[in-house]
């Protein structure tokens, strides 16, 4: 794939799972967030295009119910357009305004939204991730894996909104289970367990630098990943890492 087609994805499929176009963006930082804005904008172009429209002839009758009420009732027929077009303009403002960034969103529905921007790895993935690849990774992003983290079939330092993070999918007795790290975010004592209508997920703590999310459409599966990651991965206070201390984990899949 020529340095072109490369950077046409870039814009045109943000989102895109090819290989040599992930690992592109792991070695180009500018790319990388040109892909995350692109991505971006088309979630809120979705957002706006998928608001509900009015029903159909809407207009119309409410122009002839107001006609009927004659003269002796102008005032009233004055108020109604006034509220039809304060409704306009509610409803404009409804469509027009896009949802808040990711980044001011709970962590739970940033971990729900990478989960279904990469929704194609999911159901993909099928590589077998070495130990020594994912203690790196896990290195990488403050941690120290010192056990095993069984059948992982994807592994991905992925750009989020805060930094770069860690995508992991692995296969349990339960299901497919994805593991996301989400670099400065913090976790909600209240809402530690989250849902909604297709996956279940769990936020753990890490060492202050972030959080680990555990997500699956089981929720046994959630808690077997939560079991192997707590026995498994420890988090050490953070330390700054800088671009000359970094791995050169990009995308293994």
């Amino acid at each position: 794939m020529d340095e072109l087609e490369l950077r046409r994805r870039c814009y045109a499929e943000p989102t895109d799972d090819d290989a040599d176009f992930r690992a592109w963006l792991a070695d180009n930082p500018a790319a990388l967030e040109t892909a995350r804005k692109a991505a971006q904008f088309d979630k809120t172009l979705r957002f706006a295009l998928n608001q509900p429209a009015a029903p159909e002839g809407l207009q119309g009758r409410i122009l002839l119910n107001t006609a009927m009420h004659g003269r002796r009732r102008r005032q009233r027929r004055v108020f109604a357009g006034l509220a039809l077009a304060a409704s306009v303009v509610l409803s404009a403002t409804l469509v027009l305004s896009p949802p808040p960034p990711v980044d001011e969103l709970p962590v739970s529905q940033q971990a729900l939204s990478h989960v279904y921007e990469e929704i194609a790895m999911l159901e993909r993935a099928d590589h077998v991730i070495s130990q020594t690849e994912l203690r790196g990774m896990f290195r990488e992003m403050g941690g120290e894996l010192h056990g095993e983290l069984e059948h992982v079939r994807f592994a991905f330092l992925c750009p989020t909104p805060h930094g770069r993070g860690l995508h992991l999918i692995a296969d349990t007795d339960a299901g497919r289970v994805t593991v996301l790290y989400l670099p400065q975010t913090e976790i909600d004592p209240q809402q530690l367990e989250f849902a909604d209508a297709r996956f279940s997920g769990y936020t753990m703590a890490t060492n202050g630098a972030g959080t680990l999310n555990v997500i699956a459409e089981s929720t046994a599966a959630v808690n077997v990943m939560r079991q192997q990651l707590t026995q498994s991965v420890s988090w050490p206070e953070p330390t700054r890492l800088t671009a000359h201390t970094q791995a050169p984990y990009t995308l293994h899949i």
